[in-house]
């Protein structure tokens, strides 16, 4: 298992190398996310935006449903070890790059990209690709798939890419922090969470 400054270089080529496909599908396309500065509205709605991601992410944890159990527990698995070695300034950049790379390819480039066979298609085929990209069980495809529609209304609302940037890295930090501390509560009451390829994240029967 990686070390955590492994896990944040690896983290942090993932992540620039989305920014690096947003680039040069952009470039294929001739899309230019816009680079102007955000105003205060938009700084505003991505904050604001937060909000309603924290109150899912507390609803998924806290129901007693198999589907949303197995996503915690696969998440805490592969991430609490290294999150929980990582300083508070180490997980602020590691959302931090996910809300910009992420971002900036789906809703930046791939959004306004798509949105030229018509709005719908590039609404649901943006979003969907973002959930299977968020795929790593079932439940979590619909999850993600329905935060990406989330975020392309905060991108609206908002008027400008940084909202969705926003709610997406403050979000990631908080649902990173959380994680840390779920991963360290079961180590201290000696439960440290099995080994994630040990764990079954695609079985049919319980979605």
């Amino acid at each position: 298992m990686f070390d955590h400054r492994s896990f944040i270089r690896f983290a942090g080529l993932f992540e620039a190398s989305l920014a690096v496909i947003a680039v040069l599908i952009g470039w294929m396309a001739g899309v230019t996310p816009s680079v102007a500065i955000p105003d205060l509205k938009a700084i505003g709605v991505g904050v604001a935006a937060t909000v309603p991601l924290i109150g899912v992410y507390y609803f998924a944890t806290w129901i007693p449903l198999l589907p949303f159990r197995r996503i915690h527990e696969l998440l805490v698995a592969t991430l609490g070890r290294p999150l929980s070695k990582c300083r508070w300034h180490e997980i602020a950049l590691l959302a931090a790059l996910a809300g910009v790379c992420e971002e900036l390819l789906f809703r930046g480039v791939l959004q306004p990209w798509l949105s030229r066979l018509g709005e719908p298609a590039g609404l649901i085929g943006t979003n969907l690709l973002f959930g299977v990209a968020h795929s790593v069980t079932p439940t979590y495809f619909l999850l993600a798939s329905g935060i990406g529609f989330y975020l392309s209304g905060v991108q609206i609302v908002g008027g400008h890419l940084a909202a969705p940037i926003l709610a997406h890295s403050l979000y990631d930090w908080f649902a990173f922090v959380q994680i840390a501390k779920a991963y360290e509560k079961r180590v201290a009451a000696g439960d440290e969470p099995p080994n994630p390829f040990e764990i079954d994240s695609g079985a049919p029967d319980d979605f």
